[in-house]
């Protein structure tokens, strides 16, 4: 798709969308923090489970921290810190982008494995 063609089937979707939820997994509970990119496999599969079970899932929007999967990066190069921030770096804001979007990908698995019809939506094209 074409960027603007992608923007406009995004916008399309949220205002469709009758969103009654909003779920957050911290990025603690679905990932060891004290190891880069470790997902908790049993906590996620868990919490997809009881997801699938929800009877308030349809209206339900799942978003998810970054734990294990953003925070070494963005430590590592100062991201969280800002543009202006000496120790910030364009390749380390590129490098826990890419890991968020990893973690991501395992999130979106987890819930398709249990018959939910879950699709990311990043917070910025």
């Amino acid at each position: 798709l074409f960027l603007g063609e992608f923007r406009r089937l995004r916008r399309r979707a949220l205002r469709s969308a009758r969103c009654t939820l909003v779920v957050k997994l911290g990025g603690s509970a679905v990932t060891d923090k004290t190891c880069f990119e470790t997902v908790r496999v049993a906590a996620l599969r868990e919490t997809a489970c009881a997801l699938s079970r929800s009877p308030l899932l349809a209206g339900t929007v799942l978003v998810h921290g970054a734990g294990s999967f953003g925070h070494f990066h963005a430590r590592e190069h100062g991201v969280s810190r800002g543009t202006a921030h000496s120790a910030f770096s364009w390749r380390g804001f590129a490098l826990t982008r890419s890991s968020v979007t990893r973690l991501n990908g395992i999130v979106l698995t987890a819930l398709l494995e249990q018959g939910i019809a879950a699709c990311g939506l990043p917070p910025f094209p």
